[in-house]
């Protein structure tokens, strides 16, 4: 484990320090908390912050020690995503992030008709 944490980016680090040691910590998600300025590294579809490249426009929200919500400005510049999103790529394929997302380079969203039609079928 420790050698895997070695080779972690600044903002992944973080986020399982939070995970660990302040998401269970009795009367400190009380509330109502918001969380604010997540990493990028861990936010990969949140826009950057604009005054601090390193955090994200995503916040969630704590009630009585739960988690409620989780929202973000989406991202929609495309350079950005691809670069993110083949970090992920690399992280995954050298074994340093079981979470990261497969990803292929000629993937898209599917459209609006692609949802409605995957909708239809799950409903059957």
């Amino acid at each position: 484990m420790l050698r895997r944490v070695k080779h972690w980016p600044r903002g992944k680090i973080i986020a399982e320090m939070f995970d660990e040691y302040c998401e269970d910590i009795p009367g400190l998600l009380d509330g109502p908390v918001f969380l604010t300025g997540h990493p990028v590294e861990v936010s990969p579809l949140a826009k950057k912050d604009p005054k601090d490249p390193r955090i994200t426009r995503r916040f969630e929200a704590y009630i009585n020690g739960w988690e409620m919500s989780n929202a973000f400005s989406e991202l929609n510049d495309p350079i950005d995503q691809h670069e993110r999103f083949a970090e992920q790529q690399r992280e995954l394929e050298l074994g340093l992030d079981d979470e990261a997302h497969l990803w292929t380079p000629t993937s898209s969203m599917p459209s609006r008709l692609e949802c409605l039609q995957r909708a239809d079928w799950e409903s059957e």
